[in-house]
């Protein structure tokens, strides 16, 4: 996406809406496509700066594309977005929201869901190691392994 951004001289972003197409589609694994959206976007406003309106058409583009078929959970798939992102970049969602006609507070109130099940999964892991418990699901799965031998 990177690339068509770059090579499109016209500005007419026919190949990098093309590619975006691809994004956020009915039966997209989401965590995938969530977390290839934020990589892009944000070294794309790396690349080209928060005051470049290519960077920001591409940007409404690629979000657009992200939440189409979310009539439900648009606001997580955003909140999502907005946690991985730089600042400039969460500013710039902030008014994509208003200019959208779509609740900032339903993507605040989904956010705020998505700390409390990270903390509680970060508490999890802490419980586990302090009991001496494997760390991740692969160690689980040798320790048990072992104990069938």
């Amino acid at each position: 996406m990177l690339t068509a951004i770059r090579e499109d001289q016209a500005r007419d972003f026919g190949n990098f809406a093309a590619l975006a197409n691809f994004m956020g589609t009915r039966n997209a694994e989401l965590r995938s496509h969530i977390n290839v959206c934020v990589e892009f976007l944000n070294q794309l406003w790396l690349e080209h700066g928060e005051f470049d309106l290519a960077c920001k058409r591409a940007t409404s583009i690629l979000i657009e594309r992200m939440v189409r078929f979310r009539s439900k959970d648009w606001a997580l798939v955003l909140a999502f977005i907005k946690r991985g992102c730089a600042p400039s970049i969460r500013q710039f969602l902030d008014g994509w929201l208003a200019g959208h006609c779509l609740s900032d507070d339903a993507v605040t109130a989904a956010g705020a869901e998505i700390e409390v099940v990270a903390t509680q999964l970060r508490e999890r892991r802490s419980a586990r190691i302090v009991a001496g418990e494997p760390k991740t699901p692969r160690e689980r799965v040798r320790r048990r392994r072992k104990r069938r031998r």
